[in-house]
């Protein structure tokens, strides 16, 4: 989709969520996690300014977004960083999902009361799609194996389907079953269709989030904040 790095032969593991920790005993580090245990391991010391607060693999190439400005990081599966540009025509990024079925990329930006849906283009520009709720606060997105969107929502600690047309956001069943905070993501296993999350409630955990009643289930726990949920594991 975008263009690749030449400086980088770019290699991951399969079945492994990457992420960066914000908090905790790794802390300022690229992690990762096999999506079956969740247990965290490092992989290097992260080198942007700040943290990567979300990001997804696009054509086998993982993209990670900067927060507070919106810098986008290409990230290699030892840690290695390179910056690759900034998004424009957006404020502050909070969510990213590539829509592999249908090669298209979504962000989720924070408009100062609620968060909105962009397109992302290979140019790294961003297309207004629409509002997602007047009071939500988007702070992760996926996609699953059909190209369906969706959101956690940190106002309502809840999990959201998201129209592709129009932006809405839709609640799915009556939450997320845990009251989420601070910095966290979700993402997709685009193989097995199933959707992960990296959250963190008063601790950091890996979860499953179910697609029909909108719950998490905790398959481990960590002492570490991960921001960005970004699994290898793409259609082919």
């Amino acid at each position: 989709y975008y263009q690749q790095c030449s400086v980088l032969t770019f290699s991951y593991d399969d079945g492994y969520s990457y992420g960066y920790s914000v908090y905790g005993t790794y802390q300022d580090n690229v992690v990762r996690n096999p999506i079956a245990t969740g247990v965290l391991e490092v992989v290097a010391p992260a080198t942007s300014s700040d943290f990567i607060s979300c990001g997804d693999f696009i054509d086998g190439v993982l993209y990670g977004i900067e927060y507070g400005t919106n810098n986008v990081y290409v990230i290699n599966g030892d840690g290695t960083m390179i910056l690759y540009g900034t998004l424009t025509g957006v404020s502050s990024v909070n969510g990213f999902a590539y829509d592999q079925a249908n090669g298209v990329v979504y962000a989720a930006d924070f408009n100062g009361t609620s968060s909105d849906l962009y397109t992302v283009n290979g140019d790294l520009s961003c297309n207004f799609v629409g509002n997602i709720g007047a009071s939500a606060l988007i702070i992760g997105l996926a996609t699953d194996a059909n190209g369906d969107l969706f959101g956690i929502d940190l106002a309502s600690n809840s999990f959201m389907s998201i129209d592709k047309t129009t932006g809405a956001g839709t609640v799915i069943g009556s939450g997320l079953g845990i009251n989420i905070n601070y910095a966290q993501d979700i993402g997709g296993d685009k193989v097995n269709d199933v959707i992960y999350g990296a959250l963190y409630t008063t601790e950091g955990g890996w979860y499953t989030i179910d697609k029909t009643t909108g719950a998490a289930t905790l398959i481990n726990t960590t002492s570490n904040e991960v921001t960005l949920c970004a699994i290898y594991s793409e259609l082919t």
